[in-house]
């Protein structure tokens, strides 16, 4: 059986903390099983962690990123797109002139028109 590590002490100064994070990041341990092998709880580890504002190594070895908030402006498809005239002149002459439409309705009128795309 393996010999436990003794108890560390009850206080940690934020140094101490910093030096047995990098120990429990090295050993690749989870938290609980590296926890117990210092005697402590793992809570203890957790809360300086995030005390520090340290991300802990994943499994992947990459570190965790903390999330943030990044705003964004979502527009309907239609208010994004080029708006564009569209002319249709029918066979017997008359002319359908529509002064502008969103570019995917334009591209609709021609192909059900046949795709000839003249004005």
């Amino acid at each position: 059986m393996a010999k436990r590590a003794t108890a560390i002490r009850r206080t940690w100064t934020a140094d101490e903390a910093r030096v047995l994070l990098d120990r429990w990041d090295e050993s690749g341990e989870s938290g609980a099983s590296f926890a117990r092998s210092i005697g402590v709880v793992p809570q203890r580890l957790f809360w300086w962690r995030k005390r520090l504002e340290r991300p802990r190594a994943g499994a992947s070895g990459g570190v965790r990123k903390s999330a943030t908030f990044a705003p964004v402006e979502v527009r309907p498809a239609a208010l994004v797109a080029l708006c564009v005239p569209v002319v249709v002149t029918t066979p017997g002459g008359v002319r359908i002139e529509v002064g502008e439409v969103d570019a995917s309705t334009a591209a609709w009128v021609v192909a059900v028109l046949g795709g000839e795309g003249r004005s």
